[in-house]
């Protein structure tokens, strides 16, 4: 998600477009900041209209996000990320997702880790992301030799590992087809409109067959 534009942008717009990114409605190495521009001039619906199915294999079900450790902590953005990643599960999201996220600061070379300033960054990145130091966080560095810490080794195995699965494809299709109307109620409009137009087809072939058969048994009786 590298390019995405924070301080021109309202929140529920970029909540919007990291979900359909995360849903896998996004194609791979589209531009986010293109995608941005759409929302601008078209809105959010914009974006629908070009990207209208969901692509499972496209799913995100792990989340890095990387932040420079000689920078201030990106707040907002790390909120927006959490609000869509792990929602609460309210009546404003039936479909309840707990993506993991993992936490990496790079430039840590170029920073002196005993300045409090900067080690209270790093608690503030921790708490924001609300990850655990151990498991879900490390610092990264450019090391020419190619030779890391076990600690980054063990970040890179928990990061890598295909054994987390978000709590979305774990809820039963029902659950997730009444939070897909709930949250797009214009879905219910589509769904009465294709009902109305099979049952005008089915009476409009029903009524071809009766024709059909009538004219057989009329065929039949002169003879």
């Amino acid at each position: 998600m590298t390019g995405l534009r924070t301080g021109d942008t309202d929140v529920r717009s970029l909540e919007k477009l990291l979900d359909m990114i995360i849903m896998g409605y996004i194609p791979d190495k589209t531009s986010i900041p293109a995608l941005q521009d759409v929302q601008r001039t078209r809105g959010s619906g914009g974006i629908w209209r070009h990207f209208p199915f969901m692509y499972d294999k496209r799913r995100i079900n792990k989340i890095l996000f990387v932040a420079s450790a000689t920078e201030p902590v990106p707040r907002e953005l790390i909120d927006i990320v959490k609000r869509v990643a792990q929602p609460d599960g309210s009546a404003k999201n039936l479909n309840p997702r707990y993506i993991p996220i993992f936490g990496l600061m790079t430039k840590s070379d170029l920073v002196d880790w005993n300045d409090p300033d900067v080690q209270q960054r790093q608690r503030d990145f921790l708490d924001c992301l609300g990850i655990d130091e151990i498991a879900s966080f490390s610092r990264w560095e450019n090391n020419p030799s190619g030779e890391y810490t076990t600690g980054v080794l063990y970040f890179l195995d928990k990061l890598l590992a295909p054994d987390v699965r978000y709590v979305f494809d774990q809820v039963s299709y029902p659950t997730i087809l009444i939070g897909r109307v709930y949250e797009r109620p214009i879905l219910v409009v589509y769904f009465i409109a294709l009902s109305i137009l099979g049952v005008g087809l089915g009476a409009l072939a029903f009524n071809q067959f009766d024709t059909a058969a009538s004219a057989v048994a009329s065929m039949k009786s002169k003879l």
